[in-house]
C-alpha cells in the first residue's frame, strides 16, 4: 500500500516540477510584447535551448535578450531596398513588353 502511494506521489510531483520548469523556461518569451514579432520569434527559439543545454548561462542570455530594447530597422531596410525592387519590376515589365512585341512580329510574319 505504501509503495503505491509513494509511486502516485512521485508521478504528481514529477508532473508539477515539469510544468513549473517549462513555465520558468518560457518566462522570457512572455516578457516580450507580441507586437515585436521578430524579437518574439528569436526569444521563443532561444527559450528552447536551456532545456537541452546544461547550465544557466543560456537562460540568463535569453532573459537579457528579452529585456533589451532592439530598435526596429525595417523602415530603414525598406527605404534602402525599394529602389532595387523598383528596378527589378521595371526590368520584368520591359521583358514582358519585349516578349509581347516579338510574338506580335512572329504573328505578322506568318
Amino acid at each position: 500500500m505504501a509503495h503505491g502511494v509513494m509511486g502516485i506521489f512521485l508521478l504528481f510531483f514529477t508532473a508539477i516540477v515539469g510544468v513549473l520548469l517549462l513555465r520558468l523556461f518560457y518566462l522570457p518569451a512572455q516578457m516580450v510584447p507580441q507586437e515585436e514579432k521578430a524579437k518574439y520569434a528569436v526569444v521563443a527559439t532561444l527559450c528552447l535551448l536551456p532545456m537541452f543545454y546544461p547550465g544557466n548561462f543560456v537562460w540568463i542570455v535569453v532573459l537579457l535578450v528579452a529585456m533589451m530594447d532592439i530598435p526596429d530597422y525595417t523602415p530603414l531596410l525598406h527605404r534602402w531596398l525599394t529602389p532595387f525592387g523598383a528596378s527589378l519590376n521595371h526590368r520584368k515589365r520591359k521583358k514582358k513588353l519585349l516578349h509581347a512585341r516579338r510574338s506580335q512580329d512572329n504573328r505578322e510574319q506568318r
